[in-house]
């Protein structure tokens, strides 16, 4: 089934036998200038909708953020970063993901707004399977984020049981948050995670192997009582980093402190 773009028509190969697939589309850039929209932070996207047949009134669509090959980006963890989810607590996980609406922590949609008012663009890495794609993007939608790019776990039954330590899980996310890296290799990034799983000790890896192309790493403190949290461990993670490069922060308003966006206000 083709996609259009720009009134030109696109072929998609055919999807695994996990019904997803993967590609890559050029177009030039002088096709897409005339359909050109921003969002009111100044980003710019382009619309794409699928071909269907004549008699198949659907409609299929999406949008595609153009992001240049230099400039800032966010790569940011959703459970427990920007959303309530307690992936400690499997009770309050299962509810949290299954049962009860999709919460925001408190003051990361004002934050993440501001960012994006000055450039900032977006991408949002989480070990949630695919199949919660779409909730996910509505609440993104209605709780105010900006729009990103979404990288998902393509998960199978067999993978929960068998994947008690989350090995499965981290290297997901390692592996999305790597392909962003060598995407934009001339743009800088700064990465926000949380302490609940082990977003410290994947970002301590990208940044020992990606070096200066990481401007800095936030890891928010979900415990619940921060007195009793310990730092040692992940102090020592980023032992190789300079105390300017990296913090760990209960309240949103503390990474207004970070020297990237700062430059940029």
């Amino acid at each position: 089934m083709p996609i259009a773009i720009a009134e030109r028509a696109f072929q998609l190969p055919e999807t695994l036998p996990n019904g997803y697939f993967e590609t890559t589309i050029t177009i030039r850039a002088a096709e897409l200038e005339s359909i050109i929209q921003q969002d009111r932070f100044g980003r710019r996207f382009v619309q794409f909708c699928a071909h269907l047949p004549e008699d198949d009134q659907r409609l299929f669509a999406g949008e595609i953020e153009l992001i240049s090959p230099e400039g800032l980006s966010i790569i940011s963890d959703v459970d427990d970063t920007i959303k309530v989810t307690n992936v400690g607590n499997r009770k309050e996980l299962l509810a949290n993901t299954f049962t009860r609406e999709f919460r925001s922590i408190e003051g990361m949609p004002a934050l993440y707004q501001k960012w994006a008012a000055r450039g900032v663009s977006f991408h949002y890495v989480s070990a949630s399977p695919w199949p919660l794609y779409s909730p996910l993007v509505d609440w993104i939608d209605h709780d105010g984020f900006p729009v990103g790019t979404m990288h998902l776990r393509h998960i199978r039954l067999r993978d929960l049981r068998t994947d008690r330590k989350k090995e499965t899980s981290y290297r997901t996310k390692l592996s999305s948050v790597q392909g962003l890296l060598r995407q934009y290799p001339y743009r800088r990034f700064i990465l926000i995670g949380d302490s609940g799983e082990r977003d410290a000790e994947l970002y301590a890896e990208i940044t020992r192997d990606f070096g200066d192309q990481i401007s800095f790493v936030g890891i928010r403190d979900c415990s619940p009582d921060r007195e009793l949290f310990p730092t040692t461990d992940i102090e020592a993670r980023f032992a190789h980093l300079p105390g300017d490069r990296w913090m760990i922060f209960r309240d949103p308003s503390e990474l207004e402190r970070i020297p990237a966006l700062t430059k940029l206000s």
